[in-house]
């Protein structure tokens, strides 16, 4: 009797690999627009530096809560 176990249903290493570096570059890209954000707001806008954490934080919470609702379409 053969042992159906996860490791043999394991995806080929380009399909791992290819969803690996989807996630690290939508990170990086978070991080550059966050980066440029936090130096408009502060700097060119004017806003002072908890204002702009907290716009960040309370988009990256609404993030967190509408990101998982794109999956149910698909």
């Amino acid at each position: 009797m053969k042992d159906n176990s996860v490791h043999e249903k394991q995806l080929p290493l380009v399909c791992r690999l290819s969803y690996a570096l989807t996630d690290g570059c939508g990170n990086l890209l978070y991080c550059i627009i966050g980066s440029y954000l936090l130096y408009f707001y502060t700097d060119v806008y004017g806003l002072s530096i908890g204002v702009t954490g907290t716009i960040l934080l309370a988009t990256r919470l609404l993030d967190a809560i509408d990101a998982p609702s794109m999956g149910i379409h698909c």
